[in-house]
């Protein structure tokens, strides 16, 4: 920041320390260390530190650093739901600032330098047999689960990729079965990545997944999505072509959104339809999105509850619609077909950019006169205080 002031000012440049500490954890080191690399500087060492299990990474700047600024990227997190059996749950900010941050432990995706595009390779023949045996009993327990309560393209593409066939699955087997459907393929990441490399892959018809899965013993509790939540969850719809166009004409918009400071309300489009949609089927209301059908708790919940509103979907007012990350949504929106969702997305934004500033923020729970209110929830578990407050889903 000194150096930066100077620099404006037309100042020397000030003295500074060749060498920066950075404390991160998990993924968020293995994003940063991209970053970092992406600007010319390396990571001169990684080490543990015992009492809090944070790894400690010392960041030596380039020699070409003099003239030049360097800042880390924000990373993107809206579009991370987590799972929320777990009896309190903090968000995972939060964790990080109380200290109480779980690291993801994976050495696999650790070994690795990320490429420019944050991408890693999965190794799927170095996972063990213990993280094979989660995948198989977490998509056993989803699709108990989910009988009668996610929509059926949900299932054809469960079926069309073969998802629970040997364990986790491997991402070139997955690749040659999804590119020939709809040109999409799902590449791996080593966590979090900046808001411009995540829609550069959906525009690119790329969808990025975590390599790790979770803890046996944690199976209802994640402190990032994990390789279950992104492809039982997410890949499955990339298999039906309305959709699969839809996430890359958002993929594309969001590149755009970039350019009027709209990332927040592309990531509340993001939250509220691939995240957390409810659709209208013959049968009833069904769920699509992936936080919703990978999640035990939420499937029920989102569908069965009395808490929640249930609305149709409208683009502007999800657009000014907060959300709740971390616990069980206040409000559902609901589209009629994937059509419905396509058609009212593909359109140029701009006006609605240059509109927004001058609205409300909507909270998380809101109505409106104008709202399409399928079922008006009566908020009582949020107001209980949901997960951190025990309240009961009834």
């Amino acid at each position: 920041r000194r150096t930066k002031y100077a620099m404006r000012r037309g100042m020397p440049k000030p003295a500074i320390s060749l060498s920066i500490d950075l404390l991160v954890t998990g993924h968020g080191c293995l994003a940063t260390i991209a970053a970092i690399r992406s600007v010319g500087a390396n990571p001169s060492s990684i080490c543990s530190v015992p009492t809090d299990n944070y790894p400690l990474m010392q960041i030596t700047p380039p020699p070409h650093f003099g003239g030049r600024c360097y800042s880390i990227r924000r990373f993107r997190r809206f579009r991370f739901p987590v799972e929320r059996n777990q009896a309190i749950l903090v968000s995972n900010e939060t964790n990080i600032a109380n200290g109480n941050a779980m690291p993801v432990n994976d050495p696999v995706s650790i070994s690795q330098t990320p490429d420019s595009d944050f991408q890693i390779n999965q190794k799927w023949d170095l996972y063990k047999r213990e993280e094979h045996a989660i995948w198989s009993k977490l998509y056993a327990r989803q699709m108990r689960t989910l009988k009668n309560r996610a929509c059926l393209e949900h299932f054809r593409g469960l079926d069309l990729l073969d998802l629970n066939e040997g364990g986790i699955p491997d991402f070139r087997r997955i690749n040659d079965k999804l590119e020939k459907l709809t040109g999409w393929t799902v590449i791996t990441v080593p966590g979090l990545i900046p808001d411009r490399e995540f829609y550069q892959h959906l525009a690119n018809r790329r969808f990025v997944s975590g390599r790790f899965i979770r803890d046996a013993d944690k199976l209802d509790y994640l402190p990032e999505p994990d390789i279950f939540h992104d492809v039982f969850g997410h890949v499955p719809l990339l298999t039906q072509p309305i959709f699969a166009d839809y996430m890359q004409a958002y993929g594309r918009g969001g590149l755009r959104s970039m350019e009027f400071d709209a990332i927040k309300n592309m990531a509340r489009l993001y939250w509220h339809t691939v995240e957390f949609g409810l659709i209208n089927t013959p049968d009833g209301l069904r769920s699509y999105g992936a936080g919703i059908v990978s999640s035990k708790s939420e499937s029920v919940f989102c569908l069965e509850a009395r808490s929640p509103n249930r609305l149709h979907f409208d683009l502007e007012r999800i657009m000014r619609t907060n959300y709740r990350y971390d616990d069980f949504q206040q409000n559902y929106f609901v589209i009629d077909s994937f059509e419905e969702l396509m058609e009212a997305t593909y359109q140029d934004f701009d006006p609605l950019y240059q509109r927004l500033p001058g609205l409300d923020e909507l909270m998380p729970g809101d109505l409106l006169e104008t709202d399409h209110v399928y079922f008006r929830g009566t908020q009582e578990y949020a107001r209980a205080g949901g997960l951190e407050g025990l309240a009961e889903a009834v």
